[in-house]
């Protein structure tokens, strides 16, 4: 009984197991305007194509319209040109006003991945799970097609 028991226990472990990572873990290389960035995971790719177009002169609202599905929580920002501490308790504040919380583990929230443009400070979403990812780049490349993007999978 007891050995039936650990086969029972063993075997619905395994189908948790497989029913919990099925992700795709598909790495990308993306072309922004002539310079290619190779190997990188969906969550990043998508952030340099996001800071391409900002570093272009595009308003980060702007592009973050054109996120599909996430397109209403893909940036956080913040009044002035400030550093991610500042940041982190800013957008905290702000957000507590509306009756929301920031996590900033889900936003490209350090010093060197802040965006600073027009007098505020921005953070970009790192939650791109699912086929939302693929619709915001097709949807990235096609708005912004003098930018020259591009992505494929890595080999």
């Amino acid at each position: 009984m007891a050995e039936y028991q650990v086969r029972v226990t063993e075997k619905k472990r395994k189908e948790r197991e497989a029913r919990s990572d099925t992700r795709d873990w598909t790495s990308y290389d993306v072309s922004l305007g002539g310079s290619k960035l190779s190997g990188l995971r969906k969550r990043h790719a998508i952030y340099q194509t996001f800071r391409h177009l900002v570093e272009q002169g595009i308003t980060p609202e702007k592009v973050s319209e054109q996120c599909g599905p996430r397109a209403n929580r893909a940036v956080v920002s913040v009044d002035g040109e400030v550093n991610a501490e500042d940041f982190y308790r800013l957008a905290k504040e702000a957000r507590a006003k509306e009756g929301r919380s920031f996590d900033p583990t889900r936003y490209f929230c350090g010093d060197k991945e802040l965006l600073h443009f027009g007098g505020r400070t921005y953070a970009f979403l790192n939650q791109w799970g699912g086929s939302d990812w693929k619709q915001a780049m097709v949807n990235l490349r096609e708005a912004f097609s003098d930018k020259e993007i591009e992505f494929t999978p890595s080999e």
